[in-house]
């Protein structure tokens, strides 16, 4: 399909070329801004009012006693007991007389892994494995068998589910016992980011109480000695179109959206706020309806724009002058 083609030339005439003219006047400006009040209208903004509740708030209730410490070791004995940890190299074949060849190849010399190859299998590698867990991923007659064995012993073949297994034991570690004094930064910890959860987790009931009991925001405030913030009237992503420079935290994003999805008058509202299990407590605290600013505070940008347009205006004036001659 042939299509048509032109050709042709554009000339650009910037609009700096026809000169900035005289100096509107006040009613020029005044004129102009009314013409055009959408191009400068703000969208609606709303002041918010939040209260913060992060784990800080918490965290000394959250320190658990030495009474706590000393019970979760109890109960965790067996994780802080002595212990031993193996590695093993491991093959399952499903012929005995194959797997008693194999073992003997290993036991005259041959590496584990060059054995496998050789019979068009691979060793499969078990790293700091504990006797129970090896139980579970085997049968406990194998488990013990590895277990009493020493270090470089080859084990099987022994019968299992899947053939016959073949194991050599490459290392052995013995783990130390902890006592209460070793593992005490350990359940610190966790029992700290234990009961931090917990608190924080209680304070927010009750606070979803006090709502559903028609508490005010200043009522809750008070009652939890929170520190309230107002926002100066923002839009819906939390930016002050006065201070554009200003970005605002992307941490208060679900703030922003429940003071604009409240109307006057709702219950206050809990929202999430970060990663940490801070949450706000969030209440609408006023409207700002759309409209442009005055122009006493935009005089600068409004003149900036009628000049502009004055000469885009000259430009096309001179354009149709010339297509008509």
């Amino acid at each position: 399909l042939l299509l048509e083609k032109r050709a042709g030339v554009v000339g650009f005439v910037p609009t700096t070329a026809v000169g900035a003219g005289a100096p509107p006047t006040e009613a020029e400006i005044a004129t102009y801004f009314k013409r055009n009040a959408a191009r400068y209208t703000i969208p609606e903004r709303r002041a918010i009012r939040y209260a913060l509740i992060t784990p800080a708030m918490v965290k000394a209730a959250a320190t658990p006693t030495e009474a706590e410490i000393a019970a979760a070791y109890k109960a965790q004995a067996g994780r802080f007991a002595a212990t031993e940890k193996r590695s093993l190299s491991q093959v399952v074949i499903g012929d005995r007389a194959a797997a008693d060849a194999l073992v003997a190849k290993i036991k005259s010399g041959t590496g584990i892994d060059v054995a496998a190859k050789g019979a068009g299998l691979q060793a499969a590698k078990l790293t700091g494995i504990e006797k129970l867990a090896y139980s579970a991923q085997t049968t406990t007659e194998i488990a013990s068998a590895v277990f009493a064995a020493a270090r470089g012993s080859v084990v099987g073949p022994i019968k299992s589910a899947f053939g016959w297994t073949i194991i050599r034991v490459d290392s052995v570690d013995q783990v130390a016992a902890k006592t209460l004094d070793q593992a005490r930064a350990d359940l610190t910890r966790e029992l700290g980011a234990n009961k931090l959860t917990k608190a924080l987790g209680a304070l927010h009931d009750k606070i979803d109480d006090s709502i559903g009991d028609n508490s005010t925001f200043a009522e809750i405030v008070a009652d939890q000695k929170l520190q309230p913030i107002t926002t100066l009237p923002v839009i819906a992503d939390g930016r002050d179109p006065d201070n554009g420079s200003v970005l605002p935290d992307p941490q208060l994003a679900q703030v922003w959206i429940a003071g604009f999805a409240a109307e006057q008058g709702d219950d206050p509202q809990l929202v999430p706020v970060g990663q940490d299990g801070s949450f706000a407590l969030v209440s609408l605290d006023r409207i700002v309806a759309s409209a442009p600013p005055p122009i006493a505070k935009i005089a600068d940008l409004v003149k900036r724009d009628f000049t502009i347009d004055r000469a885009r205006r000259a430009v096309a004036d001179a354009q149709e002058t010339h297509e008509t001659r």
